[in-house]
């Protein structure tokens, strides 16, 4: 975005799909690369949603072929592109390894888990909650904007027990904090059917936010407010799914 250079070879998307089994059925990838207004994450989330659009259009079939998912990106982009990608079983996305070079997952990483905390969730007239998604650390909850302190705002947590860069280095570590995702919404639905946006809190990383766009339940909640740290403290990054948000 907005120019870095952040190369991902060729070489790399081969390697890390050649370790889990798959083979490339179109040699030339797709690229999604924005550098005009990408200061704006509203426009680059707009831009993104085109370019997949047209890659829907263009590349995809069909069939039953596997769409490889490498991305580099803002949080706030990265769940917007999960959102708009929705819960699709032929999509595989790669997360970048911490411990060496390259994209391929690692299996002998020891297994994650990953738990969505609703201790505090109780029935409410709320429309409105906060969802902290601890997983390459721990946020601190002083960050966050003092206006939703609101005591009648429902606030929840989604942590990983091993936090860190690491956090998410196998496959199935992806699944299962997907899995839980799609849990938070069931229950914040559940507890509080009048709750119509999300306040999202992430620190997590890439494939993490992608996961989170996919699994998050737009029928349930369709509001998503997201949010990004700047300076030690969270400001409003991007709305999905309202009257004032895109999706």
């Amino acid at each position: 975005l907005g120019g870095d250079s952040m190369e991902i070879t060729k070489q790399e998307c081969h390697e890390a799909l050649s370790n889990c089994g798959l083979t490339v059925k179109n040699t030339k990838p797709f690229n999604i690369v924005i550098q005009d207004g990408a200061d704006d994450l509203n426009n680059a989330v707009k831009i993104v949603n085109k370019r997949l659009a047209r890659y829907k259009e263009t590349v995809r079939d069909e069939s039953s072929d596997y769409t490889a998912i490498f991305a580099i990106a803002p949080q706030p982009v990265l769940i917007g592109m999960g959102l708009q990608l929705g819960d699709d079983g032929t999509i595989n996305v790669f997360q970048r390894n911490r411990e060496g070079a390259g994209w391929s997952w690692n299996d002998k990483a020891k297994p994650n888990r990953f738990e969505f905390d609703d201790t505090e969730l109780s029935t409410s007239d709320a429309e409105d909650a906060v969802l902290i998604l601890s997983i390459s650390g721990e946020i601190n909850e002083k960050s966050i904007p003092t206006i939703l302190n609101d005591s009648s705002i429902p606030r929840l947590r989604l942590r990983a027990s091993r936090q860190g860069l690491t956090s998410i280095s196998r496959e199935d570590d992806w699944f299962a904090f997907k899995e839980q995702a799609a849990l938070a919404s069931f229950k914040i639905h559940e507890s509080c059917p009048n709750v119509k946006r999300v306040h999202v809190f992430p620190a997590m990383p890439t494939s993490a936010n992608i996961a989170f766009g996919m699994a998050w339940n737009t029928r349930l909640i369709p509001g998503l407010v997201v949010y990004e740290k700047t300076n030690g403290k969270f400001y409003e990054a991007i709305r999905f799914g309202d009257k004032n948000g895109i999706y």
